[in-house]
């Protein structure tokens, strides 16, 4: 069963694309930080992402069910009105994303972006299939989102999206949300900063015109290194 009054990233991200603004997607990872982060989204009248993915999940033994708990119960503790998603974030397993979807939970990702290309579209059809049946998104991956700890200061464009198959990717698999692999990276930079490729996302934007595109590792950057992807339009969420 869904959580109440929760949206789909389908539902939330269109108004950010249309508007240049992105919405920012927090992993609250345990149960203690799902409060704070909807405390914050109330107070400032955001809408907010509040996910959790399944390495996540295996860190602090949790299942899908009790943190999609855990949302609702800070929902209802705080009397929250603002637009928000509960998502589970890069998962894998089949078993765990049809978990998440029976908890309740209203948008999900399937990141085969390991995979071959083709194996990644097989995966993430497959995905696409069985949350639509059940009125829930679903985010694919293509191109590798790596770790600061592993950002090299070159080479790294062959881990970024092709535009190209970006375009097929969608057309394929059907995902409502690309995330979508520019130069970002999950975690803290080290000293020097990211060198985020805006012709490359503009290039996507211009072969998927409609399509939600997200970016993921903006935690850690500057504001002024997030500017591109609003003003394009090209990213409607940051993680």
């Amino acid at each position: 069963m869904k959580l109440p009054h929760a949206l789909t990233l389908a539902e939330m991200l269109p108004a950010a694309q249309r508007d240049g603004y992105a919405v920012a997607a927090f992993s609250a990872r345990y149960r203690a930080c799902v409060r704070p982060v909807l405390q914050a989204a109330v107070d400032l009248r955001s809408p907010v992402i509040i996910e959790i993915s399944q390495r996540e999940l295996g860190w602090f033994g949790l299942t899908p069910r009790d943190f999609r708990d855990a949302v609702e119960q800070a929902a209802f503790d705080l009397g929250s009105d603002v637009p928000l998603c509960l998502h589970l974030d890069h998962s894998w397993e089949d078993d765990v994303i049809r978990a998440a979807i029976e908890a309740g939970f209203t948008s999900v990702m399937i990141d085969a972006s390991a995979q071959p290309f083709e194996d990644n579209v097989r995966q993430t059809r497959e995905i696409v299939t069985y949350a639509h049946e059940r009125g829930v998104s679903v985010e694919a991956e293509l191109g590798r989102l790596t770790t600061t700890d592993k950002l090299e200061t070159e080479g790294d464009e062959a881990l970024y999206t092709v535009p190209e198959e970006a375009a097929e990717f969608v057309e394929r698999t059907g995902c409502d949300v690309l995330a979508v692999s520019i130069g970002t990276a999950h975690g803290v930079y080290p000293v020097t900063n990211p060198k985020i490729d805006f012709d490359r996302l503009a290039a996507i934007r211009r072969l998927l015109p409609e399509t939600l595109l997200v970016l993921h590792g903006a935690a850690a950057c500057r504001p002024r290194q997030c500017t591109g992807p609003s003003s394009c339009p090209a990213a409607a969420s940051a993680r």
